[in-house]
């Protein structure tokens, strides 16, 4: 029982109060929390990275952006040209009149 109230004692000493120690061991338990969500999410951007490559996630893959293409290439089996985007790798085909 003593060491309890011992415990108790330096527990005032060191927060001032009991509503103050609950208020750090709750920001304690959030802070912990955060930093296992970012632990998972990191283990699984790096999962996602040897699965499919790091070159899709440096370069923005999948997000909003604007096409820049490479010069364009003439099929003349199909009669169409065609260029590549440089950030997504999508390809833009089409024909000239």
């Amino acid at each position: 029982m003593s060491e309890y109230l011992q415990l108790e004692q330096r527990c005032l000493e060191v927060y001032g109060s009991k509503e103050e120690f609950e208020k750090a061991k709750e920001t304690r338990s959030m802070q912990k929390e955060t930093r296992l969500e970012k632990r998972f999410e990191k283990k699984i951007k790096e999962m996602r990275q040897q699965v499919h490559g790091s070159k899709i996630f440096k370069t923005g893959y999948g997000k909003a952006h604007d096409h820049v293409y490479g010069d364009e290439t003439y099929d003349a089996e199909k009669d169409e040209y065609w260029k590549i985007c440089k950030i997504c790798e999508y390809k833009l085909t089409y024909e000239k009149l």
